[in-house]
């Protein structure tokens, strides 16, 4: 498999991030990213400088590279800053790289440099829709649990959608991580 990484987005990649992301009228991420709480609009290589450039450029947000070249972009937003509540997020916005286990890779190494980051954090969660079977199959891949599933809350294109909300304690991922670490090591 080729070698995911994540790092902080250069100007240099900010033309690249945007042909992938917001050039496009109708790019593919957009129906499994809560379309339902906006709507897409494509931007112009300036307006995009303009309105999305500072929050891919944010400390809580790091690119998706797969061998060298940006895919996509992770990141985390507090759900409430006061009480330690976070929540992650990642988008691969080149749809011929599902399914390939990229967004995953990418996960595996987000959820990891959150908990690092934030130390007083004890769950890392995130939501998404019912329709996105992908994202909630990687959630469970990778030890997320269901902590929460609102039915028929999501009324889009004329059907109902549940909410659900996935996560995992500080001490469950790094339990897993050390002991797949330990399946996977070679013995000298």
């Amino acid at each position: 498999m080729s070698e995911v990484m994540l790092k902080p987005i250069e100007d240099k990649d900010l033309l690249r991030l945007w042909e992938i992301s917001y050039k496009h009228e109708n790019p593919d991420w957009v129906h499994w990213d809560a379309p339902y709480l906006h709507e897409y609009l494509p931007l112009t290589w300036q307006e995009f400088l303009q309105r999305e450039v500072k929050f891919f450029q944010s400390k809580r947000t790091q690119g998706i590279y797969l061998n060298g070249e940006i895919i996509g972009a992770a990141t985390y937003q507090w759900k409430n800053h006061e009480i330690k509540w976070l929540e992650v997020g990642l988008s691969i916005f080149v749809s011929e790289l599902w399914g390939n286990g990229y967004g995953s890779q990418a996960m595996k190494n987000w959820v990891t440099q959150v908990f690092l980051v934030e130390p007083d954090v004890a769950s890392v969660g995130f939501s998404t829709w019912s329709a996105n079977e992908r994202v909630m199959s990687m959630g469970k891949t990778l030890g997320f649990k269901l902590e929460g599933r609102a039915r028929k809350v999501i009324f889009y294109n004329d059907s109902y959608y549940d909410a659900v909300r996935m996560g995992i304690l500080r001490e469950e991922w790094f339990s897993q991580m050390q002991t797949t670490f330990l399946n996977n090591a070679t013995l000298l």
